[in-house]
Formats: structure tokens, sequence, C-alpha cells
């Protein structure tokens, strides 16, 4: 008896099984003809060379190639120079679509390459990506590109040129010339026979210590290229530089000192750092020369143990015998907290 209830469960294990493989075999089509799949022919469009300011415009063509209905959800391109637009947010299926993508080279030099991630209901490939690349020349050409001035000394001021020429038309004119910086003064030369424009940059020998990021703008009769603009950089160093220029001592318990330290460096042989001073109260301050080519000097600042609890302001004044910076300022700050 029992040997039969064990045949009998047996069978009826296999027959269940089989039946729920059958199940799943019949399934299985059903959802493959209900998936969408997106397709391109080609997803890569090179347009070759282009001026800066041209535009590129594109239309990639898609299929949906599966059985189920294709949803395109967003369109995202990976900046602002490149705009996508889709001609219908559901494909049938084997049916096309088209997407259009404008490229916009006023931003670009050199070789561009950009992407556009469509955003769809395809299971296998949720994210499609396209590419627009080429290559995106200067028709106004600048030597150099820009200037960098690096480390220039308070009072010496200092002149630089730029050649300037379109590569493309012959009657290239340049009307304005415009200068965001007051301390640096530009002047125009044309030279007929290269069809070239040399510029001379000059800084002022008053111009203010730090540094400065500064532009040349040229206004031109290119179609592509009216204006043209050339970064000015750089940084005017006294006769003594500190760095940081400020001080930084952190959060500090106020049972602990800290000290900080900066460095003070002289670019004139002749310059000496007198003497120092460092406020409020539970700030102090002590100088060491440093053995080195140039005249450097290391500086710490200590903050005593047991300072007011809370935000501090404070300052470190170093008094030298330059002419130009007899008293250089380092504003020192920091937090002192409970134990």
């Amino acid at each position: 008896m029992l040997k039969k209830l064990f045949i009998i469960a047996n069978f009826i294990s296999i027959m269940l099984f089989t039946q729920n493989k059958l199940t799943l075999c019949n399934e299985t089509p059903k959802k493959q003809e209900r998936t969408p799949i997106l397709s391109f022919a080609t997803p890569v469009y090179d347009f070759g060379e282009i001026f800066k300011g041209e535009k590129v415009s594109h239309i990639y063509r898609f299929r949906n190639s599966g059985k189920g209905l294709l949803k395109i959800k967003d369109l995202k391109t990976s900046c602002g120079c490149t705009a996508a637009i889709v001609s219908s947010k559901e494909i049938p299926h084997n049916g096309y679509g088209e997407i259009t993508v404008v490229f916009n080279s006023n931003s670009e030099v050199g070789k561009s390459s950009k992407e556009i991630t469509i955003y769809s209901n395809d299971p296998d490939t949720p994210m499609y990506k396209l590419t627009i690349t080429g290559v995106v020349k200067e028709e106004v050409v600048v030597i150099p590109r820009k200037l960098n001035i690096s480390e220039i000394l308070y009072g010496n001021g200092l002149k630089r040129s730029l050649s300037v020429k379109s590569i493309v038309d012959p009657m290239f004119e340049i009307s304005k010339i415009e200068s965001t910086n007051p301390d640096i003064v530009t002047s125009i030369e044309k030279e007929k026979e290269k069809k070239e424009y040399t510029i001379e940059v000059s800084l002022s020998k008053k111009a203010k210590l730090g540094r400065f990021n500064s532009k040349i703008v040229l206004y031109t009769n290119s179609k592509n290229m009216e204006k043209v603009t050339i970064p000015v950089f750089g940084r005017i160093v006294g006769d003594i530089s500190v760095y940081p220029p400020r001080i930084s001592c952190g959060i500090v318990p106020q049972e602990e000192e800290k000290q900080v330290s900066v460095f003070a460096t002289a670019y004139n042989e002749n310059v000496n750092i007198d003497r120092i001073e460092a406020f409020p109260e539970f700030l102090t301050a002590n100088i060491s020369k440093k053995e080195d080519n140039m005249k450097t000097y290391k500086i710490s600042v200590t903050l005593k143990k047991n300072a007011p609890v809370g935000r501090f302001t404070g300052g470190l004044k170093i008094y030298t015998s330059s002419k130009n910076q007899p008293v250089i300022d380092v504003p020192v700050y920091g937090v002192v907290k409970e134990s």
C-alpha cells in the first residue's frame, strides 16, 4: 500500500513540474513579443572640420526592431553647446524615428566630442549613447592665444606682443580693442604685407600687488568670430611676498596650544624684515631665516593655551625696510572650543 502511494505521489510531482515548464515556455515568447529594441545604423557622426562659431545639424535615424511599443523617455546632452529633439516619443514595431542634434561651436576649439544619451523602455539598452564629433578651427588666429605673465616684481612694468590674422579672409579687420583691466594698455598696428596685426600689450608699473585675471577683447569683421577674447593673467609681487596670504588656526581645544607658519620671501636683496607683531594678546610670533638663494623667512604664529572660547580674528604685522611695502598685514583667524 505504501509503495503504491509513493508511486502516485511521484507521478503527481512529475506532472506538476511538466505543466509549470510548459507554462514558462509558453509565457517566454509572449514576453519577447512585447519587448521593444532601439537600434541605430550609425550612432556616431563625424562632421569633419568647421570654424569656431559655426553650427552643425545632423539627423540620426533609428528603428524599433522589437515587437513591443518603443517609448523614448528622455534625451540628455553632455553640454549646453548641444541640443537634441526626437521626432516622436512612441515608435511601434518596425517603425522609424529621428533625433535631430544641433552642435554650436561657439565655446569649442580643437578636437570636440559630445554625447547624447537616450533613455527608453528598451530593457537591454535603457541608456543608448550617440556621439557627434569633429574638429573646430579658429578663423581668427591669435599667437600666443593667452598671455601668462606669471610673476613680475611690482614697479617693473611689462611689455608683450600678440599677432592676429584671419586664415580665410584677406580683408580681415580689427575695428576696436578693449581691456578689462585699466592697468593693461594696448596699442595696435597692421602689417599690410603679412596681412596681420601686431598688438602691443603693456602692464602699468603702478599695477596693484596680487594676482590678476583680465581679458583683452578684439572686435573684428569676421562672420564667425566677431569678438575674440584673449586671457591675460599673472601675479604682481612686491619686494616681499608672503605665503599663505592668510593664516587659519582651525578649531583648537582651549587647553591646547596651536602653532602655524607662513613664509616671507624677499625678492629685493636690499630689503629686510625689521620686526613682527601678532595680535590679540593670545597670539605670539617669532621669525627665523631659511638657508636658500633668496631671503626667505619662516614666521611661526602661536595660539596660546586658555585663549577665549569662540571665533577670533587677529593679525600678523610684518614691518620691512621696503618703500613699497613698509607694513604687510596677514589676517589670522580660527575657533577656540571648550575642553
